[in-house]
């Protein structure tokens, strides 16, 4: 498979996008920044005038069919005034679209960046996972459970956050015998009192679903909410949790391996979007990694241009 040519004609055309299998075709497709303009076209309007935009193959910028301006090309995406360049931007979302999450240590051996240009990036990068996690609206039969995580000792109570889990359980066109769950998200929360568990399951659930919860005191009013609400008398010691949630059980065994990477735990100030990144590579786990990279791709294009 050949890549483009910087030499050739181009013009930004979403047919020409190829995703690749592994990280050799990755480098041997997108080598350069000319070659990755096939999925960073960005803007479709002028941000000035909001006339359309015509692409000026000779000096590869937008212009402005109204006000005439040059725009250059990605302007308004994640990489927008970014001195890190696009092909690295690929790479660095091709490491972060596994079903394993990585360390910024490590993706700095992988990549041989610096670690002050490599946090923006990772940083955009999840920031554009949270805007997914936040615009996600679950539908049908969906668990509710809320959960602790242990850090470490040395940090004391307090560096115990709150999650809670919605996983939403599979319908007939995701299939696979109905033994994986659909689209599952990670909610930071200050506390489980009655008034957040309320305010999460209004935001994140649709009205009228299903919701499934053990017996905490938090959820008894999801039934006057508009919600078919079931509670499983039991507690979290009991074997029986595993079989009444089984989505929400296995997204907390997973929640708690993956943060296991980490050399160090994530501060309160980065803790959301470390929960954003999971709920979105959870979410796609049933997706093959090139389908995962291209969406993680096209987002970060969109990030701002929408």
């Amino acid at each position: 498979m050949e890549a483009v040519g910087t030499n050739q004609k181009f013009s930004p055309d979403r047919r020409a996008r190829v995703a690749p299998q592994t990280m050799a075709e990755l480098r041997q497709l997108y080598p350069t920044a000319e070659t990755c303009q096939v999925w960073a076209e960005g803007l479709e309007r002028c941000p000035a005038c909001d006339a359309k935009l015509w692409w000026r193959g000779s000096r590869r910028l937008w212009r402005c069919s109204g006000c005439g301006k040059d725009i250059p090309f990605g302007t308004l995406t994640a990489w927008d005034g970014s001195h890190v360049s696009l092909p690295q931007w690929f790479r660095i979302a091709w490491h972060l679209a596994g079903l394993q999450p990585v360390a910024v240590r490590q993706l700095q051996r992988l990549t041989g960046l610096a670690l002050t240009s490599l946090h923006p990036v990772v940083r955009a990068v999840r920031a554009e996972m949270v805007t997914w996690a936040e615009g996600q609206v679950l539908g049908g039969n969906v668990e509710v459970d809320e959960l602790l995580l242990s850090w470490n000792r040395k940090r004391g109570r307090g560096a115990r956050p709150a999650v809670m889990l919605l996983a939403e359980r599979p319908s007939l066109l995701l299939g696979a015998g109905g033994t994986e769950p659909g689209r599952v998200l990670a909610v930071n929360v200050k506390n489980t009192t009655a008034r957040t568990c309320e305010e999460v399951v209004g935001k994140f659930v649709q009205p009228g679903a299903a919701v499934f919860t053990d017996a905490w005191a938090g959820y008894r009013s999801l039934d006057k909410l508009g919600y078919k609400h079931t509670v499983f008398n039991i507690s979290g010691a009991d074997e029986r949790l595993g079989e009444c949630l089984p989505l929400v059980q296995k997204a907390t065994s997973e929640l708690r391996r993956s943060f296991k990477v980490y050399r160090r735990h994530p501060t309160a100030q980065y803790f959301p979007l470390y929960l954003g990144e999971w709920s979105w590579r959870y979410s796609h786990r049933w997706l093959p990694k090139r389908e995962r990279w291209a969406q993680l791709v096209q987002m970060l294009n969109e990030r701002r241009a929408r």
